[in-house]
Formats: C-alpha cells, structure tokens, sequence
C-alpha cells in the first residue's frame, strides 16, 4: 500500500518561543508519487514511502505481556525487541524475538511504575554501548508535576534456551517537567545521534505538542523540557489513512538506528519524517511527511525502526500480533 495523497505536504514548524508553532507559515508541496524510493535520508518532497506488505511474524504467547504499550527493536542483538506492560508491577520490561515470542524478562527493581507508555533505545554517551529508556509519561488526569524516563544499559539476551530472568539495580533516573503544566503523552523520541530526548503529547483534539530534553540529563534536578514543534493530527497533512482518518491522539513514537527518520503513530496510521544531515529533529518535522496505513490493531501503541529501516508495531490485548512493515 503507497500512502495517501497527503504524503509529500508539510506537517509543523518548529517553535523559536511558546507560540511559534501557533504563528508561523505552513508551506505546501507536490505531493505526486515515484516508482521508487530515493536514498531515504535525503528523500524528495515529492516521494513517499509504500508498504508493499505488512507481514504478521508472530503473536506473543506468554501471559504476562497482555498491555504492551512500548516498543524498540535492538540495534546491538539481531531479532530482538524490548517492550513493556504500561501499568506492570514489579517494574520489569521484555525481550522478544522477531516471532513474538519471549525472551528475556529484566527487573528493575529500583524504578517505580505510574504509568509507563513507551521504550526507546540511545547511545550511551561515553561508549558505544546502547541503552533502554523507558518513559513513565502517561498522565490521564493531566496532575503530575514530574515525569520520568528510567535509562539503564541494555542487556545481552542468551541466543537459545529458556527465557531468561535479568536484574538490573544501576538505573537512572532522568526526572522532567514541562514548562507549560502537566501533559499526557504515550510518545518517546531517543536522537540516535544527539541522545536528546522529545516527547509528544496525546490531545484528544489532535493538537501534540513535542518537547525536548538537550542531552546530557541531569540525574539530581529535574531536566526541563523545551517546546519544539506543534503537529496538527486528524487535519491535513496529518490525516490518517483509511478507515483511521479521524484518529487524533499519539499513541507511539521511534526514531530509526542512525537518526535518519523520525516516526509518530496513532491507532491506525504511522507518519513517517525523514531528517536531513547535520539537521535536529525539530527540523524534520518542517519536512513533508508519509502517511502510512498499519494493520488493524485492538489497541495499536508501539511502534519501533528495525536496523533495515522497516517498522514494527504491537498493540496492546492478550496475544498481540507483532508485525513488521517492509518499506520501501
């Protein structure tokens, strides 16, 4: 499936100050098609990018893992994906394989869980090792003062064998606030290349706001969020696709392994920036943008770039179907 007619327009602005996203200029594009993709990084305004297949590789099986809210696919252990229960208690997040099934459970038993919505996976910033994030973002009733997002050294998952049990004490707390009031937000962005944290918002209305934490974060005061960019969902160009056009509120988000694309979905539609060189994700999202129809899902939040640049999603439900979209 090619993604719609909105493909190809630009979808925000960045902010200089609190109201410049509400202010400044949108700029509209052709939005014609191509037989094919050009190099992604630096892809035409004109093109977008086509999910010739949604592939279901497999459904989790394991009972435990019935409200998995976050996904991020490993960029050090080939076909393996972390994710996480929204509200689990103990503290803990799951490997899985590229069939769904389970892997690896790691307890964090020095994190607390209010409502944990999505995982990322960075650079750590003094070697080449990676981290999980995971965000305890979520804010039904718009009353918390700090958010957090727990950073810890991602773990090595046995090849074979039964499914392993993992206890990591060393966790960081990275402690957030927003400068305008409490927000909720199901959405976690990790710069693969600055370590940059963002956030974006879920608004009923449609209207997220995305923030940012500069990297690197203060692990003894609280990090303050900077407003960045303002996106319009369920309004041209970010209409979703189908049967989801009306869908509004952000449910997920990744950014792909070497910081060339950004990603935000909703229940039913994945939106799909590129982000040029030596540019911020700010500015990717001043790029058109592709919208790209996902597989029916109960509850569809997590959303991750594979190392080949293809997306995988998971919703929330008993057996969820994982799914990998080829895109090209």
């Amino acid at each position: 499936m090619i993604c719609g007619a909105r493909c190809g327009t630009t979808a925000a602005t960045a902010d200089a100050g609190p109201d410049a996203a509400d202010s400044a200029m949108q700029v509209a594009v052709d939005a014609a098609s191509a037989d094919g993709p050009p190099s992604d990084g630096n892809r035409s305004a004109a093109t977008c990018l086509r999910v010739a297949t949604a592939i279901a590789t497999g459904k989790v099986g394991a009972p435990d893992l019935a409200e998995l809210s976050g996904l991020a696919a490993s960029v050090a252990q080939a076909n393996l994906l972390w994710t996480h229960n929204d509200s689990d208690k103990p503290p803990r997040v799951f490997a899985i394989d590229g069939q769904a099934q389970l892997r690896a459970v790691v307890l964090l038993p020095t994190a607390t869980v209010v409502d944990w919505e999505d995982i990322g996976i960075g650079p750590a910033a003094d070697s080449t090792a990676t981290q999980l994030f995971v965000a305890d973002i979520g804010d039904n009733l718009a009353n918390r003062k700090t958010i957090t997002v727990y950073r810890f050294a991602e773990p090595k998952v046995a090849g074979q064998g039964a499914v392993a049990v993992h206890t990591v004490n060393q966790v960081a707390v990275v402690a957030l606030a927003y400068p305008d009031g409490a927000h909720d937000a199901e959405a976690l962005l990790v710069d693969a290349i600055t370590g940059d944290l963002y956030l974006a918002t879920k608004a009923a209305n449609g209207k997220t706001k995305v923030y940012r934490a500069a990297a690197p974060h203060s692990l003894t005061a609280v990090n303050a969020l900077e407003k960045i960019a303002q996106l319009q969902f369920g309004s041209a160009p970010l209409l979703g696709v189908g049967a989801g056009a009306g869908d509004k509120e952000v449910t997920g988000g990744a950014v792909r392994t070497d910081g060339g694309a950004v990603v935000l979905r909703t229940k039913s539609t994945a939106f799909w920036w590129a982000r040029a060189p030596q540019s911020g994700i700010a500015e990717a999202f001043l790029a058109p943008t592709c919208a790209i129809a996902l597989p029916a899902e109960i509850q569809g939040e997590g959303i991750a770039f594979a190392a080949d640049g293809s997306l995988w999603t998971i919703s929330e439900g008993a057996s969820a179907q994982l799914w990998r979209l080829p895109l090209q």
